[in-house]
């Protein structure tokens, strides 16, 4: 799924316009010590305790030393994490003839150290650097370790905090025995700290220019908040120009109210529910205004209001609210305290802001971010609304991007990823006053949106699969009756 910041990325390798990239990595910094305990008994075990919460992995290699006895100074290797800042150690002897020590570091400046668990990794000494990586590339190495003297059934620990928008860590190692900066081995993981306990099988050397940009700042020419104006231009004018795209989106419908203002703009609104049954078309003047005739399924609609805003209207009114609840957890699951506010057993919700059809009354089979919305991880406690009344159409103006938002995804047809950065370039020839090569590029951009439109035609409405229109009349006293297919 192409990313906002993979649009940005596009136009600005153009320009060219990159921004700052992501800084080497560097060691974790020492960890203040609070105490250490030893009972002086066997088994001869360190308890550790730090100011602040730290947890190495079981195995690990930690230097201490500036405590009050200098008898504990030396390196412990982790055997067993006890809580968020407590954890056990051992050492080889001497051991220190005093119970209790405090103050003092864990000197873990070092990003790569000794693992002595279990390890399959050949024996030999290692040189290691490390970088990180974000969706654009990569950063400079950091300092080299070693050289490091790996024991037949030991390995490394990494740790390496991942830097802001930095998804993955690489460490690239020497072979066993190989010399300083000849690091030809590499190895990936999300997480840190992590053990390298196998033989490698990534080969690549360490990156000799930084390429892990950040996108949501600014670049030599222009700043982020242009670049993210492009975009929603971009976005806004190719939606326009296909005609919308085609979404869902629905609001809580008020017992007796007829008017309800849409979320956003639709160029075209194809199908409205109520309450399950489809609702038809209709005009203004013959809707009934005299009172309220409440109904459970309404004749008509039509949009009453075209502004800075669009207004639907329905005859008869709805004969009920919207039911509400809120989720009750925030597992993967989408929970609620009442399922039961929902009258249809498959429909759309609103949970927070965000819109989405549901499967069942109990949320499953969520598909989530309809109607220009995003999925958001909600707390628990967020309301849930029934959307009573909703519909299928083509929206015209998506919701704006702006600085900071790199990483979401990008909510438009996979084949607008190829059009977008026409439009946008085509702004920066203009910031140029290369207004001859603006224009070439904003024809590519309107002539490959209406190829798109064209490769990307519905099927013809009134077809439908298994052939045969039986109708089904309701409310055949008001009016004609709705006709539902």
């Amino acid at each position: 799924m192409p990313t906002v910041g993979d649009i940005l990325f596009a136009v600005r390798a153009k320009i060219p316009d990159l921004p700052p990239t992501l800084p080497a990595p560097t060691g974790a910094g020492n960890i203040a010590v609070s105490s250490i305990q030893f009972p002086i008994e066997f088994p001869l075990v360190f308890n550790i305790t730090t100011v602040n919460n730290y947890t190495p992995t079981i195995g690990q290699v930690l230097a201490y030393v500036a405590g009050s006895d200098s008898a504990f100074n030396g390196n412990y290797t982790v055997t067993q994490i006890i809580s968020g800042n407590e954890f056990a150690c051992t050492r080889s002897a001497p051991y220190p003839s005093h119970h209790t020590c405090t103050g003092g570091t864990l000197g873990t400046s070092q990003i790569v150290t000794l693992y002595t668990g279990s390890s399959t990794l050949p024996a030999g000494t290692y040189y290691v650097v490390v970088t990180q990586r974000n969706p654009w590339g990569e950063t400079l190495s950091s300092e080299e370790d070693g050289p490091i003297a790996v024991s037949t059934g030991q390995g490394l620990t990494v740790n390496s905090a991942l830097l802001p928008g930095a998804t993955t860590i690489r460490a690239y190692l020497t072979l066993p025995g190989g010399q300083s900066g000849s690091e030809i081995q590499y190895i990936e993981s999300v997480a840190t700290p992590f053990n390298i306990i196998a033989p490698l099988t990534g080969f690549g050397t360490p990156p000799t220019r930084s390429t892990a940009y950040l996108m949501d700042s600014d670049g030599p020419q222009f700043g982020a908040s242009t670049l993210y104006q492009w975009l929603n231009e971009a976005l806004n004018k190719l939606a326009r120009a296909v005609g919308g795209l085609q979404d869902y989106s629905g609001v809580p419908t008020v017992a007796g109210q007829p008017l309800y203002v849409l979320p956003g703009m639709w160029g075209e609104i194809s199908d409205v529910w109520y309450g399950g049954y489809w609702v038809q078309g209709g005009k203004r003047a013959e809707f009934f205004r005299r009172n309220n005739i409440n109904s459970s399924v309404l004749s008509k609609v039509t949009i009453s209001v075209m502004s800075d805003k669009q207004v639907l209207e329905v005859y008869p009114q709805p004969d009920r609210n919207a039911g509400v609840t809120a989720t009750s957890a925030t597992d993967t699951a989408v929970n609620v305290v009442n399922p039961g506010v929902f009258y249809l057993p498959f429909g759309f919700c609103q949970i927070g802001n965000e819109v989405c059809a549901y499967a069942t009354t109990a949320l499953t089979g969520l598909i989530r971010g309809l109607g220009s919305t995003v999925a958001t991880a909600w707390p628990e406690g967020t309301t849930v609304t029934e959307l009573s009344l909703f519909w299928c159409g083509k929206r015209l103006v998506l919701i704006p991007y702006q600085p900071g938002q790199s990483l979401m995804n990008l909510a438009a047809p996979q084949g607008w990823v190829a059009i977008l950065p026409n439009y946008m370039l085509a702004q920066a020839k203009k910031a140029e006053l290369d207004l001859e090569s603006a224009k070439t590029l904003e024809d590519a951009f309107f002539k490959e949106a209406n190829e798109w439109m064209l490769a990307n035609k519905p099927v013809p409405r009134f077809v439908q699969v298994g052939g045969g229109r039986g109708t089904l009349a309701f409310d055949v006293v008001l009016d004609n009756g709705v006709i539902v297919p």
